[in-house]
């Protein structure tokens, strides 16, 4: 496995943006081979640098799988933050993952943030009445002609990949990409993007709940 900082600091923006937040699946793919299966351990990883955005994409993931309650840990109790700023090996990271004892890793990295603007022109609204276009008619109702300014505005979309892993053979079995946009906090984004992956990978019966 191999450690990348690539979840880019997803704080700064959130006091500009938008309450319109929505989170769509644009792929999905699960190892056609695989069956499903309960796990022992699932070890969230966010791969960033920045410890707020990884801490409480960590943290929301683990409560989502609560949810289900399947069995989940964050990945800054194996990756402490300080490690991200060194050079992990290969075999130094599978060594943290194997003492762990985590039997499935998931790993959350940030692949692209969009900030797209826009601008709406503005425009006269006026319908004229029946007799308006007389001379004084015509006086009388451009009173209520209404001119709409122009305006801009922005989207803010951000780009997710998910990869689920089973550690004892470093085998893949699911992994979606998503996109965000407009989230209005880094907290609710959090929460939002957490069920639906968790939700998506127990539907897809790749992680399977206690008891089922």
């Amino acid at each position: 496995m191999q450690i990348r900082t690539l979840f880019l600091a997803i704080v700064a923006f959130f006091g500009a943006a938008g309450c319109g937040s929505t989170t769509e699946f644009t792929k999905n793919w699960k190892d056609p081979g695989f069956e499903g299966r309960q796990f022992k351990e699932i070890l969230v990883v966010g791969m960033s640098s920045d410890n707020i955005a990884r801490g409480t994409m960590e943290g929301s993931l683990v409560k989502a799988f609560s949810q289900y309650d399947i069995p989940a840990r964050m990945g800054m109790e194996v990756f402490p933050p300080l490690l991200f700023k060194e050079k992990l090996t290969k075999e130094e990271a599978k060594d943290r993952v194997r003492q762990s004892g985590a039997d499935a890793v998931l790993l959350i990295s940030l692949l692209d943030a969009k900030d797209t603007e826009w601008y709406v022109p503005g425009a006269v609204v006026y319908t004229p009445a029946p007799g308006s276009m007389a001379m004084y008619g015509y006086w009388s109702s451009s009173w209520n002609t209404i001119y709409t300014q122009g305006y801009y505005g922005s989207t803010k979309e951000y780009v997710l990949q998910a990869n689920l892993y089973t550690t004892a053979d470093e085998r893949l079995i699911w992994a979606a990409r998503s996109t965000t946009t407009d989230p209005s906090s880094l907290e609710s984004f959090a929460k939002t993007y957490s069920g639906k992956i968790v939700e998506r990978m127990v539907r897809d019966t790749t992680v399977v709940p206690p008891n089922n």
